[in-house]
Formats: C-alpha cells, sequence, structure tokens
C-alpha cells in the first residue's frame, strides 16, 4: 500500500474514530494487535481529547504510548489507574534500565512504593502486568532500588504480587540476541535464588510454593539444588504420614518445586524415587520416563500411600504415551480403588479415563483405534494446532495406506470414498489457517503426494 492510500485509510480512520459512540470506540482499542508506526501517537491523542469514561478505560487498556498512559494515570480515578498498570503503554516506560522515558512517569512507582499498604491493588496491576521489564522484577526480586526500602513484610507481598504474571511461565520466544536472552533468563534465576535467600517460616514457604509452581523449572547455574531442598525439610514435614493423597504442605510444595530443577536424565533425579521425602518421590513419579510396564509396578507396589503415586502418575504424559503403559497405569488404578476402600472410592480411575479421553483429542497418534473428532479450536496456538492436525491427517492417511495394500477389489469404491472424505475434513481443517502458516502448504503439498502416490500404485 502507498503513502496516500495509507494516508487515506487514517484520514477515514481518524473521522471514524472522533465521531463513533463510546462503546464502538472501545472494542476498536480492545482489538488493536499491532501499533501503527506512522499515527499512533496522534490517534491517541485525539481520543483523549474526547474525555469518554470508556473510551479512556479502552486507552488505559489497550494504549501503546507512554504519554498516554501517563496522563490517564495522572489524572483518572482508581480504576483508570489501575487499567494502565495492568495495559500495555507501560511497556514503553522505560527507555534502558530502570531510566524513565518520558518525564511524566518518573517518581511515579517511588510514590507508589512510598504508601504501600494504600497503593497495594495498584501495585499488583503493576507487578503482574507482563509487560513490565526484566530489570524491574530483577530488582524486585534482588531487593535493590527502588524496592530496597521496603520492609520484609512488604517486600514479601509485593514478590506474592507477581504470582500471576505470565511472564514467570513463558519461554523465550524473541530474536536470537545473546543480552535479551541473558536478561530475559536472569528473571527466572533471581526468583529461584529467592529460595536460598528468603528466612525459611510459614509466610515465605506460602508465597514461594505458588511462586515455584508457575516458574519456568530453569536451575540458576550457581544453586544447588539439593542442598536448597534440604534448607526447606523442617522437622518432620518430609515424612508426614498424614499426607496421602494430594497437598504436601508448604514446606512440601517448595521442596517439590525445587526438585523440578533437577534434570530427568541426571544421577539425582534417579535418586529421588528411594528419597524418603514424599515431596521428592512425587517429583519423580510426575516426571519419570518408565522403559518397561513393570517399572511403573514396581514404583506403585513399593508405595506404602498408592495414591500418592497414582496422583502423581496421572500428571506423568510418559505414561500415557503407549498401550502397554496406559494398560498398566490403568490396572494400578483399579487396585488403589480397591485398596482405598473396596472400590467405594473409584475417582482415581475416573481421573484416569477423563485423562485419556482428552489426550485422545490432543495426541491421536497415542491412540492407533482413536476415530474422533477433534475439538482443534480449543488449541490457542496456531503452530501447535497446526502440528496437531498435520498428526491426525497423518494417522488417516496411514490407516488408508494400509488398507489398500491390503484390500480386495471390490474395496475400490469404498477406499476411494474415504480419501474424498478425508481430502474433504482436511480442507475444513485447514481452511481458517491457510493464509496464516505457509507450513499448512507444505502439509497440503506432502499430502497430496502421498494419497496420489498410493492411489496411481494400486490402481495400476
Amino acid at each position: 500500500m502507498n503513502q496516500d492510500k495509507r494516508m487515506e485509510n487514517h484520514e477515514f480512520k481518524m473521522y471514524w474514530l472522533s465521531h463513533s459512540s463510546p462503546d464502538a470506540v472501545f472494542e476498536w482499542l480492545s482489538n488493536q494487535d499491532h501499533k501503527d508506526s506512522y499515527h499512533q501517537e496522534e490517534i491517541e491523542k485525539s481520543l483523549i481529547a474526547r474525555n469518554e469514561p470508556l473510551i479512556n478505560l479502552g486507552l488505559a487498556l489497550w494504549g501503546y504510548e507512554a504519554k498516554t498512559g501517563a496522563h490517564l494515570f495522572k489524572n483518572g480515578d482508581r480504576t483508570i489507574k489501575k487499567a494502565v498498570m495492568s495495559g500495555r503503554s507501560i511497556q514503553h516506560q522505560f527507555r534502558g534500565g530502570l531510566v524513565f522515558q518520558v518525564k511524566e512517569w518518573e517518581g511515579v512507582l517511588n510514590r507508589l512504593l512510598d504508601s504501600f499498604d494504600e497503593n497495594l491493588d495498584i501495585l499488583e496491576s503493576y507487578l503482574s502486568n507482563e509487560f513490565i521489564g526484566d530489570k524491574l522484577l530483577v530488582a524486585l526480586y534482588e531487593r535493590q532500588t527502588p524496592f530496597d526500602e521496603l520492609t520484609d513484610e512488604q517486600w514479601l507481598k509485593a514478590i506474592g504480587r507477581t504470582i500471576s504474571n505470565p511472564r514467570l511461565n513463558t519461554p523465550y520466544h524473541g530474536l536470537m540476541d545473546f543480552f535479551a536472552d541473558m536478561s530475559y533468563h536472569h528473571v527466572f534465576a533471581a526468583a529461584w535464588k529467592l529460595f536460598e535467600t528468603l528466612p525459611v517460616n510459614e509466610t515465605s514457604a506460602f508465597v514461594l510454593e505458588i511462586l515455584g509452581e508457575k516458574l519456568l523449572p530453569e536451575k540458576p547455574h550457581d544453586m544447588d539444588v539439593l542442598a536448597t531442598i534440604r534448607r526447606w525439610d523442617v522437622e518432620g514435614s518430609s515424612q508426614d504420614s498424614s499426607i496421602e493423597v494430594g497437598y504436601l504442605g508448604e514446606f512440601g510444595m517448595c521442596r517439590y518445586n525445587l526438585a523440578r530443577l533437577i534434570g530427568t536424565y541426571t544421577s539425582e533425579f534417579k535418586s529421588l524415587k528411594n528419597s524418603d521425602d514424599i515431596a521428592l518421590r512425587r517429583s519423580y513419579y510426575q516426571r519419570f520416563r518408565p522403559r518397561n510396564q513393570e517399572e511403573i509396578r514396581e514404583l506403585f507396589e513399593k508405595e506404602k500411600e498408592k495414591q500418592i503415586f497414582l496422583n502423581a502418575a496421572m500428571e506423568n504424559l510418559n505414561l500415557f504415551m503407549s498401550e502397554d503403559f496406559r494398560s498398566q497405569l490403568r490396572e494400578c488404578c483399579l487396585e488403589g480403588c480397591k485398596s482405598s476402600s473396596g472400590y467405594g472410592n473409584l475417582g482415581i480411575l475416573q481421573s484416569f479415563l477423563d485423562k485419556c479421553d482428552r489426550l485422545k483429542q490432543l495426541h491421536p497418534e497415542w491412540f492407533p483405534d482413536y476415530n474422533g473428532k477433534l475439538p482443534l479450536a480449543e488449541v490457542k496456538d496456531p503452530v501447535l494446532r497446526t502440528d496437531k492436525r498435520l498428526e491426525f491427517l497423518q494417522k488417516k492417511v496411514d490407516t488408508i495406506s494400509k488398507r489398500l495394500v491390503e484390500s480386495e477389489d471390490g474395496d475400490q469404491q469404498t477406499l476411494i470414498g474415504e480419501v474424498k472424505s478425508m481430502l474433504s475434513e482436511s480442507n475444513q481443517l485447514f481452511s481458517s489457517q491457510i493464509s496464516q502458516l505457509m507450513v499448512i502448504r507444505w502439509g497440503w503439498l506432502i499430502l497430496g503426494l502421498l494419497i496420489g502416490f498410493i492411489l496411481a500404485k494400486w490402481l495400476l
């Protein structure tokens, strides 16, 4: 699109935004998925000038310009302030490090921290915002400026407000830039190091229990994981016989979370299955890769409280990838029900069956006999959704190919009909994404060549 055409569109857009209802503008703002590199500042200035509460809320949540956010934060009510702090404009607050890019933001965070308890709701919106910078999160976790003046209690509360931040469990997807990659992963390292520095008490354990569940399991290079686990082994908490089927307590959950940092192919990980600590055995059961069915049976029989093994095993996808492993786990679930209360408690077996139903939809290749439909629209990641579609079609191609080889002449029309049906279904599966992902075109090409080759060989 040339410059004149872009300007025509911009003029129309500005006219529409100036005269549309606040509801329509709010909806338009919510659907902005990228910044207008040429006119964003002008657009947001014109919308601020309308001074409509609903439009201001939309700008606070979805505006891009740091000056817009600063203006709304300064002049808006408490709801608008929280919206700004949870919105996108704060990603442009800083020019580098913790130096403010626009003077309007200078001193705002310090003033909020000075009246910490009064502003905790606003700070929560800010600290749970995925757009805040890496350096600010690191500064918080390492108790650096501007968080170094907080009391111990306030600091722990601030850490707790980051738990709902999606940044903590999002892998790095940026450019192959060494410094950007290092900065991104510094956040994870600083958060995990809290297990080494926070005092061992129930309050700290409560925060770290939830934080550790959210964090990506990326071990800091200088952390002795086993020593840190022992730090949270408060007397009696690792062998408490009252902890039967699930919750390990705050201290146990800290040890369980830390065990996630132990690589599955290490001798340290293998040793977890023989640990006296329930939390560490649970971590092993949830991640181990069985060599055969007997290994699953052995671990099940070795665990005194069967539910400890079974509840963890329900989260281990390695146990669902083959029919043999699933069959063995199903038998263990049946015995676990019997040992609980004479088949009166069928909950674990139902959990197993429900898990199988969900995995049939996500991983049909694990279930050779599955012929159901895939609810692929529920898979949000477009690349993953495409991979699942290709896997599903590959399974159908393999099935038809086998039948073609084994078929009699009388089956010709039936099989050709199935091929047509599969092509029609593949068209429905991919129609929404052909314009978005080039991999789909490759999938179609490979699929067409394969079916053509099979049909030509068979019919000739």
